[in-house]
């Protein structure tokens, strides 16, 4: 039964972010944009994680309860 999911889901999330029109698209600025901005998406996501745990480390050292 979970077997059964698994490709259509897959199909739909590839449509919801345009990984699908990406992938057999043949413009190559089309690509590029998609690559910068999934770039940014990473260094945003990557700045989040530190500052979240840089944040939680120093609440600690406070005394703070979490």
């Amino acid at each position: 039964m979970k077997g059964k999911y698994k490709y259509p889901l897959r199909m739909q999330l590839y449509n919801i972010f345009g990984i699908n029109r990406l992938i057999h698209s043949r413009n190559k600025q089309e690509k590029q944009c998609f690559a910068i901005v999934a770039s940014f998406v990473l260094v945003a996501i990557a700045i989040l994680v530190i500052y979240t745990t840089k944040f939680s480390n120093s609440m600690v050292e406070a005394g703070s309860p979490i």
